[in-house]
């Protein structure tokens, strides 16, 4: 099941969460309730690996996401896309995933 609202409020939260406007806990706090698998997908096989859940923080900093990364991302958001589980792992500066 497609749900444009959810996506809509999704991409918007990634957008936030990579700019550094919103913490990762605010994040996870206010992602949208929904079954569309899209969804579910672009979490955990991408977005969920740009940061810890052990504090909370903002991606900025040591903490950014790389340039190319964030590139990427836009590209998805832009596009609507869910891209494959390759191209969604993505190194953060420090080396880890």
């Amino acid at each position: 099941m497609i749900d444009a609202q959810a996506r809509t409020r999704f991409a918007g939260l990634i957008r936030q969460l990579v700019a550094g406007l919103i913490t990762n806990d605010q994040f996870e706090d206010r992602l949208p309730q929904s079954k569309d698998p899209a969804v579910h997908e672009v979490f955990f096989s991408g977005i969920w690996g740009l940061y810890s859940d052990l504090h909370e923080y903002r991606l900025v900093g040591k903490d950014a996401v790389p340039r190319a990364a964030r590139r990427e991302i836009a590209r998805c958001i832009l596009k609507g896309s869910v891209p494959s589980n390759a191209a969604l792992v993505i190194d953060r500066a420090d080396g880890t995933r």
